[in-house]
């Protein structure tokens, strides 16, 4: 498959992922895949046609060797975990040119953790906030499946304002098996009613008592980072419309700086208190370099 964003540039990046995922996966101990052997917790299933993605280390040889077919053996692994994908997919995800905005990168981002997260074995489950509408698909479970995940993001729009209360009662609704959160947002989520700003960080706190694993990828475009505009303007909130007209100088732009920099600490300070992952990415990060840096600190392998 290739597509306007999902090119022939992404997929050669996405298989060059793969490979350096697979190598991690078999330099596991050998005692821990045999471990899974002695307990009986891995047992053949049934067999299906070889499909890009695949390990070839896994295709069934005496078979193919009568039928001169690709087929390889499925296995049911009973300790499988279960990965959720939630993607924000508001309008002040669309920010910045159109090639490099966050939905974009945010967009890249979920199929090379979806991708990541077949092939050590997960299943995976894909959540998108889009205003008010909530979408969720069943779980994926092959590796070929990604190419699924592209089709529908690709014609995903960013749309309308999710506000924490939505984020919040969508998640428990559709989030029960326990498992893996990955969270991909800019965090810049709408304040509503009474409810409190903080209501958002309860609710993680909700999962991490459940035993979730919780990952929260933060994404700023450099329109977010940098009030480079300066004199008389008019701003205008690209999730509600709300206009306000202000008066930018250099002491209001370094003001600016220093809540978007005390707005990041605030979410990693919150994470690394309560066991949490977070990751701060910026729109323009090469996709690899962004991965990287999240593979490196296990998530998904475990």
């Amino acid at each position: 498959m290739s597509s306007p964003l999902f090119d022939e540039s992404f997929l050669k990046k996405l298989y060059t992922i793969g490979l350096i995922v697979k190598k991690q996966i078999l330099n596991k101990s050998a005692g821990e895949k045999s471990a899974f052997r002695r307990g009986g917790k891995i047992e053949f299933s049934d067999y299906r046609n070889y499909s890009f993605g695949d390990d070839i280390k896994q295709v069934d040889w005496n078979v193919f060797g009568k039928t001169e077919k690709l087929f390889i053996k499925e296995f049911d692994k009973e300790e499988s975990t279960t990965v959720y994908l939630v993607l924000d997919l508001t309008l002040s995800m669309s920010l910045s040119n159109e090639i490099n905005s966050k939905a974009n990168l945010a967009k890249k981002l979920v199929v090379a953790l979806g991708y990541v997260s077949l092939l050590a074995g997960h299943k995976l489950n894909l959540i998108t906030l889009s205003g008010q509408e909530v979408k969720s698909f069943p779980k994926f479970r092959r590796a070929n499946d990604i190419f699924n995940v592209m089709r529908f993001l690709e014609a995903a729009k960013p749309d309308g304002a999710t506000e924490h209360e939505v984020i919040i009662r969508e998640m428990r609704r559709k989030i029960k098996e326990k498992g893996i959160i990955v969270f991909i947002s800019d965090l810049m989520i709408q304040k509503s009613g009474t409810g409190d700003f903080n209501d958002i960080k309860k609710g993680f706190l909700v999962f991490k008592k459940s035993n979730f694993e919780i990952n929260i990828i933060q994404l700023l475009s450099s329109a977010d980072m940098n009030a480079k505009a300066k004199g008389r303007l008019k701003l205008v909130d690209s999730e509600t419309g709300e206009i306000k007209n202000v008066f930018v100088d250099e002491t209001v732009s370094d003001e600016y700086m220093k809540e978007v920099n005390k707005f990041v600490e605030d979410w990693k300070s919150f994470c690394i208190a309560h066991g949490m992952h977070f990751f701060y990415i910026t729109a323009d990060t090469p996709l690899e370099e962004a991965m990287m840096k999240i593979i490196r600190q296990g998530v998904l392998l475990k």
